[in-house]
């Protein structure tokens, strides 16, 4: 009769020390899981940080794209009026040179 009393009173003992483990585990899991949740947290923080950065730095590079697409086409619009006034400029030798001649040989 004392061993089966001394084998219950060790059995409660065993019980309470697996429900104080458990309570222990379950508040170790709890902490785990509020870390892991506030590290994500802070991943999307930083992923939606560098998202924006990179839109800011895709826009600006855009917008120097798009000036220096205009800066090439005044650039391109100016060496094409230069070209003209250049043959212009020609037609007009090549006119006072036979107009010249003409008088030269009058």
């Amino acid at each position: 009769q004392l061993h089966i009393t001394r084998q219950e009173t060790r059995c409660r003992e065993l019980e309470r020390d697996l429900e104080v483990k458990l309570a222990q585990l379950e508040h170790e899991r709890a902490d785990l899981s509020r870390e892991r949740e506030s590290e994500l947290s802070r991943i999307r923080v930083d992923m939606l940080r560098l998202r924006e950065e990179e839109q800011r730095e895709l826009t600006s590079q855009r917008r120097e794209v798009e000036e220096q697409r205009m800066q090439l086409q005044i650039a391109r619009d100016s060496f094409g009026d230069a070209m003209a006034e250049a043959k212009v400029a020609r037609d007009e030798v090549v006119e006072l040179k036979a107009e010249n001649k003409r008088h030269v040989l009058q």
